[in-house]
């Protein structure tokens, strides 16, 4: 696979996080929109990207099956995440989420969204580390998503200790207590 300049890489990985929380197609102009600006080669600033720069993007994505293209009336193309086979996996966390007892009604939605943005996050991150080095950013951004994403699983399944919401919670980790932030071995 050919290497990917910084540009498209800051622009893949920005419009993989916007297709995915967005939960609705959304078209090349509004990804344009609310796209970070990007390096230009051969100066030291960045500029907002451009529509047929975004458009190449998306084009990528799709041709690597991570994006799909949606119906729109006239000219426009609306874009969506493609379906993932880790989106069955995710499902069914959510669904442990939502079932546990533990975890209060009004935080369920909450964290099932926490969840469902720290997963979209990894899977991201991880598609882009499996394309280049493993010592990226993009690997590295992997590893704290799914520590994050323990953390979370950890925090809804602890019985015997005060909720985290917060207040001055203790939250099991490993074999760790982290209370208020600060860590303390058991």
């Amino acid at each position: 696979m050919p290497s990917t300049s910084a540009a498209t890489r800051i622009l893949r990985d920005d419009l993989l996080a916007q297709l995915r929380s967005a939960q609705r197609p959304l078209t090349t102009a509004h990804l344009r929109g609310h796209a970070p600006a990007v390096p230009v080669a051969g100066t030291a600033v960045s500029c907002p990207p451009i529509q047929e720069q975004i458009y190449r993007v998306l084009c990528a994505l799709e041709r690597q099956g991570l994006v799909k293209r949606g119906s729109a009336p006239g000219r426009e193309v609306t874009w969506l995440p493609a379906p993932n086979p880790a989106d069955r996996e995710i499902a069914a966390l959510e669904a442990t989420f939502t079932d546990s007892t533990t975890v209060q009604r009004a935080d369920r939605p909450a964290i099932a969204r926490a969840s469902e943005h720290l997963s979209a996050g990894a899977r991201c991150a991880h598609r882009i580390a499996i394309d280049g080095d493993d010592h990226t950013a993009a690997a590295t951004l992997s590893h704290v998503l799914i520590h994050c994403a323990d953390l979370l699983a950890h925090t809804t399944t602890l019985e015997n200790l005060p909720a985290v919401n917060g207040g001055g919670g203790v939250v099991a980790l490993r074999g760790n207590l982290i209370d208020n932030g600060s860590e303390v071995r058991q």
